[in-house]
């Protein structure tokens, strides 16, 4: 039963197809790094990792995503007993897979950020001021991953029946 506008089908298909555009593209500039530039710097490593947690997080979303309409389809048409009791006995692994998947996309986003801040390194290391200022974004933006990393597991340590109360 589809309770969404998307369906899952075309969900898997959307999700696949952008991963799919990630990976040419990290494929790409990894050419380019080893072929042309011939160098591999602290940016590369960065989006290296951020390809790893892609595909962790990916495949962690994609075997998720029927347990995700399920439990949709209980809040939004009431308990059909059948899809709420298979739903219920889901709801552990849900949140383990939901909690991890949260960790791993703060940990996609942030190294491409940091990524970011490492190429521009480069182009303002001549510059006294603007360096100073980038240390002081490379520290707020370390802070706001550990923040945005540890914040699921603190507001909802749960990873059992209790999840429930905590969404």
């Amino acid at each position: 039963m589809s309770t969404s506008h998307v369906s899952i089908t075309t969900n898997k298909g959307i999700s696949g197809a952008l991963f799919g555009v990630a990976i040419l593209t990290y494929g790409a500039r990894c050419y380019i790094r080893t072929f042309v530039v011939k160098q591999f710097l602290v940016d590369d490593a960065l989006l290296l990792f951020a390809v790893i947690c892609l595909c962790v997080t990916t495949g962690l979303d994609l075997d998720n995503v029927q347990s995700l309409y399920d439990s949709l389809a209980v809040i939004l048409h009431g308990p059909d007993m059948n899809l709420l009791l298979k739903t219920l006995d889901q709801i552990p692994r849900i949140s383990r897979h939901n909690n991890a998947a949260a960790t791993l996309w703060w940990c996609v986003i942030y190294p491409v950020k940091l990524a970011f801040l490492f190429f521009f390194r480069r182009l303002i290391v001549r510059l006294p001021k603007l360096y100073v200022w980038w240390w002081w974004v490379l520290g707020i933006t370390v802070l706001s991953w550990i923040g945005a990393t540890v914040a699921d597991w603190l507001t909802c340590p749960f990873t059992a029946v209790e999840k429930v109360l905590c969404m």
